[in-house]
């Protein structure tokens, strides 16, 4: 009984490994995998070198594409840029004057007139990480000094329940201004470029299971039904 047990367990992992080298070879995925949550769904579609997918939990969807590349045990997604439809307006009215430390205002309202709650006003470096943050008041105004130090790269003003608005530092730097941002309430998002690596812990014509360290263990099982992708309206 033990002798096959084992006989099993090492034709498992044969078999199992063999889909890797084939995946490893031919460097595609084709098909629709979705992962059933329970108030949403993930759902990614591959096809050639390329991938889609949307995220749609408790009525907030995340939508992103880009190419894909398996590297033995791993699945490797670059995330593309995309147009966000729902991406704030702005403008920026700018000082006559030259400022070491530039004084940023910032006038915020909503785009369909509703009252604007607390925005945050982030100040962030090339790798997104956060440099530090401010909250605008409860009349949609703030301000913030930004001096010109080469790890600054962009400022973004939104929250949860609003589209984000990214604005380059150095159209900030050298001159005081007031940034006159008009916002709109959205539950869509969409993916900012990036790269993200999975671990494929089993991989079939049915499944597939993959793991990171920052959703853990997630199944995904593949579907022939048409596949919805959600994008802007």
């Amino acid at each position: 009984m033990r002798k096959k047990n084992k006989f099993l367990a090492v034709l498992k992992s044969t078999v199992f490994l063999l889909l890797l080298f084939m995946y490893g070879c031919s460097q595609k995925l084709d098909g629709t995998y979705y992962n059933r949550l329970v108030e949403g769904r993930n759902t990614f579609v591959f096809q050639g070198s390329s991938f889609r997918y949307t995220n749609s939990y408790d009525g907030d969807i995340r939508y992103g594409e880009g190419s894909y590349k398996l590297r033995g045990k791993k699945l490797i997604l670059k995330f593309e840029p995309m147009i966000d439809v729902d991406t704030p307006k702005y403008n920026i009215e700018y000082s006559p004057y030259y400022s070491k430390v530039a004084h940023v205002n910032i006038i915020i309202k909503d785009a369909d007139g509703l009252r604007t709650p607390p925005q945050n006003v982030e100040v962030r470096d090339k790798k997104d990480l956060l440099i530090t943050a401010i909250e605008s008041d409860g009349s949609g105004k703030a301000f913030i000094w930004l001096a010109k130090y080469p790890q600054i790269e962009y400022l973004t003003i939104g929250s949860p329940d609003y589209s984000k608005v990214k604005i380059p530092a150095d159209r900030l730097f050298g001159k005081s201004c007031t940034i006159h941002l008009s916002i709109k309430r959205t539950r869509r998002s969409v993916i900012e470029p990036r790269k993200e690596i999975y671990k494929i812990l089993e991989a079939s014509e049915k499944k597939l299971k993959l793991f990171s360290e920052r959703e853990e263990s997630e199944l995904f099982l593949r579907t022939e039904e048409p596949q919805v992708f959600e994008t802007p309206r």
